[in-house]
Formats: structure tokens, sequence, C-alpha cells
């Protein structure tokens, strides 16, 4: 499945991984875990680093927020 590298509001960042695929939305289950680096964030990328937190985007939502660099990497495992 997908996970996405995201920038926070703060600088830092995180990974969320993509739990569900619908034709106009997605859901996704958030890293327990920031970084203050991107180049760190394989570091948190682990199963046991993703709990319940979980949420939905729309379809829409996932590219606004790929084009205003808040998801700054898609992994395709």
């Amino acid at each position: 499945m997908y996970s996405y590298e995201v920038r926070g509001q703060a600088g830092n960042y995180s990974t969320m991984k993509v739990s569900q695929v619908f034709s106009d939305s997605i859901y996704v289950i958030y890293n327990d875990y920031l970084i203050d680096k991107s180049s760190g964030i394989s570091s948190i990328d682990k199963t046991s680093n993703y709990t319940t937190a979980t949420g939905s985007l729309s379809r829409e939502e996932v590219i606004n927020l790929y084009h205003e660099d808040i998801i700054c990497n898609i992994d395709r495992d």
C-alpha cells in the first residue's frame, strides 16, 4: 500500500499510510511520531509506529496537499 511523507505546520515531518481507497477518497493511518528533517523519515516509518489515529481525505484534498508540498513524497510499496 502507499504511504505519504508529510510536512507539518511546525516544519517537522511524519508519515501516513493509506489503509483504504475509494473512488473519491482515501482513509489513512497516521504515524505517532514526528521528526525534524525529512532525510531521517525512514527511521520512524515502522509498522509499530502506526496505531489507531486515522483520518480520511478526499481525492481533491490529496491533490492539493501534494501541490502545496505538504505531501513531500509518495512511497509506493
